[in-house]
């Protein structure tokens, strides 16, 4: 037998939440369902995604992991990639002399 796709697990998950919902009474009003209904498919997953953005930039999880010996891949592909996105900017100035001894480019 093959995985569960990911949207049919979700649409899992929702349900049984709801169905928790009802049986503890919480969806017993109309407003307190809406309610229910706008944490569950709006508030909770933006702050799930903040919060594990958050996490990853902020290594916590990887120092965490590897105080147990579970040693991940970093999420920066190239050590260039790290240092730019960390540094503030900076300017470079670069002076050309000696232009008139260069080598005539033929066309």
């Amino acid at each position: 037998m093959g995985e569960v796709p990911d949207s049919e697990r979700l649409q899992l998950r929702v349900v049984v939440m709801a169905d928790l919902f009802v049986r503890a009474g919480v969806l017993a009003e109309p407003w307190m369902a809406a309610l229910a209904w706008f944490f569950m498919l709006l508030v909770s997953p933006v702050t799930l995604g903040v919060a594990t953005g958050l996490l990853s930039q902020r290594a916590v999880v990887r120092r965490l992991l590897a105080r147990y010996g579970v040693y991940t891949v970093h999420p920066v592909p190239t050590a260039w990639d790290y240092v730019f996105s960390h540094s503030t900017g900076s300017w470079v100035l670069v002076t050309l002399s000696g232009v008139e001894s260069a080598p005539e480019v033929s066309r």
